[in-house]
């Protein structure tokens, strides 16, 4: 357990937040919007979720929604988009890739400022330190109307047709310095301008000598012609400096030195000698820069944020700004000639500044009836963020954003700290929370596995059209249990939690839910329906292998009811309907039994389970010299006897056949007639290369695949007739041999 660690990188945290908004809103509330009132509009929803439940009753959630909407009157689209999320695990460290696409319109990229663009942003975090580089450039048009169109620029005017400016600066340990360059047309008012700029978080000095031409005019309309008496009422005046600056900052500025002198040089020019030094607080003056920028963001929206909380957040976000920055370096600049607006950033930050600062006064920002709730959750931490790299880039209208995280720890319970916390903060801050039920059950529900997580969206506009498509994979969770008995439960709560008078599906609307029994290698969950149930499941549309039923056009309560029954072993379901010899069902249970199935033919609708088992009781030993290789196989039904038409085959080990010495040429299939008390062979098939014996049986029962040792070489029938050729042989020759020796000593 990690305490008082929170460095996990905020945009991740956003991802992880946006999955689990994602996940809680596909089961507590419609996905589809509701119908729209316009007649010629058009809209549908397509919508598939498969439930896998395990024997430890746990789930594997999958879902694919589909979104199509379609008016006249739809004017206005956004761009297209593309994203990806995927976590993976490997040891101890969990991984998320993330890699999103922004794909403005024909229409929208040929517009200021999309059109002339680019920008480039890599981040990098290890060791506590985060590195961020920011470069790109704006090639401004000929003229711009902004919004409101009231706001109108003309770049071949003055001073964008003709000042070029250098912008240096450097910020490090709370001190900074920069140096201002501005270049103007040979001739005008002013010359060239080379200001020195530094300070702290508390004091501002700028410094730098302008030489000042009279009796010329900046190409302005209104602009007054520069002389003495114009600048001995306006930059030398230190009361009109002032009230400017106490109307360009609101007062967070205030002139605590003010040397501005005039040097004359001729009739003509002088020299104005700046050296200034202003008063204020930094973090401040940042504070209202992020404060306009949220009242900004959240202006006309449907969210309220009261005034005064914004004010505290804006100040604590400064402060965390300025606390947590290491260094920064920076340069800007704008060429006329071309009208480019350039800049380049790197900037490092220490993340672990932040996250104490973050753990110190961002608390007291929230209400506090919720307060409790951040602190527990920054408190501990089970899964803290080893390091990332980020890159952002945008060119010819295209946005393209990926991500790599590395997390150390356990991800998945983190994750699951944070749907807890996202269900409190929205039970206390909104005024329409969800109801109790399904808040209760949410609650109750864990997220305990997402190692194998997948996450795609996509958003396309056509004319007049938009398609949204998400899609997700690889959440497994544990949801509230309603227990039967100690091998039968529902999820009767957890289906339940879509209920609603308006629950999907509606007009328009097509859900496809599959519902799929998993195993674990020793148990298997089937679904069953209880017909008897007067709130019973209604029959499934189809009934796929692997004991997966599909329902059309059903909402997710009306499955509140159904059961899930454990089998020990490897079990399945299976239609009398949906099997054939041109179609038999294969039941894989090699994992489980070193056994296959395949069921061409079967009486009526069955379960059948197939598990390995020692000697069963009320069954005799192997008969005769007979060995069993590998285990006894149970392959029976739920229902009892059944008929039909099954081949089975059973895998064995070729090592365990040389251990026992059994002769491969003698294996064969027995299964226990229990009606006899004995066991009975059926004709049994080798295939030696794959190593597996195989027949086709018309019943179930117990079955083991059975061999004779092999015998000496020296008891075999055919050892012994060539043993007794041999005698006879050397017999016969040695008789020869007598009567010639014989017949020799006769003559003799």
């Amino acid at each position: 357990m990690y305490k008082r660690k929170i460095n996990t990188q905020p945009l991740t945290f956003a991802l992880i937040l946006l999955i689990v908004f994602s996940m809680i809103q596909v089961f507590a509330y419609p996905l589809s919007p509701p119908p729209s009132p316009y007649p010629t509009t058009y809209q549908s929803t397509n919508i598939d979720i498969e439930f896998r439940v395990y024997p430890d009753r746990t789930i594997e959630l999958a879902g694919n929604y589909c979104f199509n909407y379609t008016s006249p009157y739809m004017l206005i689209t956004g761009p297209d988009t593309h994203s990806e999320v995927r976590i993976t695990k490997e040891g101890e460290l969990f991984t998320l890739t993330t890699n999103n696409l922004i794909m403005f319109h024909e229409e929208q990229k040929s517009q200021f400022p999309l059109n002339s663009t680019t920008l480039s942003i890599a981040q990098e975090y290890t060791g506590e330190i985060a590195t961020t580089s920011i470069n790109g450039s704006i090639v401004f048009p000929d003229s711009w109307a902004g919004y409101p169109y009231s706001t109108y620029i003309n770049f071949n005017l003055f001073p964008y047709n003709s000042t070029d400016f250098t912008i240096t600066g450097q910020y490090s340990d709370e001190t900074y310095n920069a140096v201002l360059t501005v270049q103007l047309i040979p001739g005008l008012a002013l010359s060239s301008i080379d200001m020195n700029i530094e300070g702290n978080i508390t004091h501002l000095l700028i410094s730098d000598s302008i030489k000042v031409f009279y009796n010329y005019t900046l190409p302005v309309p209104g602009f007054t012609s520069i002389n003495e008496t114009v600048l001995r009422g306006t930059i030398l005046n230190q009361t009109f400096f002032e009230e400017m600056l106490y109307d360009a900052t609101g007062g967070l500025l205030t002139c605590q030195l003010y040397n501005v002198t005039l040097s004359p040089i001729d009739q003509n020019a002088a020299i104005i000698y700046v050296n200034i030094v202003l008063q204020g607080n930094l973090i401040e003056i940042l504070a209202k820069i992020y404060e306009n920028i949220v009242l900004q963001f959240f202006y006309g929206g449907s969210y309220y944020i009261p005034p005064e909380m914004i004010s505290v957040i804006a100040h604590d976000l400064a402060n965390i700004t300025i606390r947590s920055v290491e260094e920064i370096n920076f340069e800007l600049w704008y060429i006329s000639s071309a009208r480019t607006f350039g800049f380049a950033f790197d900037m490092s930050i220490n993340l672990e500044k932040m996250r104490s600062m973050i753990a110190q006064l961002m608390v007291d920002d929230f209400p506090q009836e919720i307060q409790p709730d951040i602190e527990e959750f920054l408190e501990v931490k089970y899964a803290l963020t080893k390091s990332y790299t980020e890159t952002i880039t945008y060119k010819d209208g295209r946005i393209e954003y990926s991500g790599n995280y590395v997390f150390e720890g356990n991800l998945n319970t983190e994750i699951d700290r944070v749907k807890d916390l996202c269900m409190e903060l929205m039970i206390k801050s909104t005024p329409y929370p969800p109801p109790s039920r399904q808040i209760a059950v949410l609650n109750e529900t864990k997220i305990i596995d997402m190692s194998n997580f997948r996450f795609k969206f996509d958003q396309e506009y056509y004319q007049n059209t938009q398609l949204v498509s998400l899609s997700f994979e690889g959440v497994k969770i544990t949801p509230p249990i309603d227990p039967i008995n100690s091998t039968c439960f529902r999820l009767e709560r957890f289906f339940n939690i879509t209920y609603s008078p308006y629950e999907i599906p509606r007009s328009n609307d097509r859900l496809k839910l599959t519902v799929k029994g998993e195993t674990n290698g020793t148990h298997t969950v089937i679904p069953v329906i209880d017909p008897t149930d007067p709130e019973s499941v209604p029959n499934p549309d189809a009934v796929l292998s692997g004991n997966t039923f599909v329902w059309n056009n059903q909402s997710i309560s009306k499955l509140r009811r159904l059961i899930f029954r454990i089998y020990k072993g490897f079990a399945l379901y299976i239609e009398k309907e949906s099997v054939s010899p041109n179609n038999p069902y294969i039941i894989n249970a090699i994992n489980v039994a070193n056994c296959e199935v395949i069921v061409s033919e079967i009486q009526s609708n069955a379960i059948i389970t197939v598990n390995n088992v020692t000697l069963p009781e009320d069954v005799s030993p192997p008969p005769g010299t007979y060995k069993v290789l590998g285990n006894y196989i149970r392959i029976s039904s739920e229902t009892g006897d059944i008929s039909g038409n099954f081949t089975i085959k059973i895998y064995y080990n070729p090592d365990q056949l040389a251990e026992l010495g059994i002769d491969v040429n003698s294996l064969k299939i027995f299964y226990w007639n229990s009606t006899k008390n004995e066991w009975v062979p059926v004709e049994t098939r080798i295939n030696s290369e794959e190593n597996y014996v195989w027949a086709i049986v018309d019943h179930l029962s117990i079955w083991a695949v059975m061999g004779q040792i092999s015998q000496p070489f020296w008891t075999e029938t055919w050892f012994l007739v060539v043993i007794l050729s041999i005698v006879i042989i050397v017999g016969i020759l040695a008789t020869l041999l007598v009567r010639k020796r014989r017949k020799t000593s006769t003559e003799t």
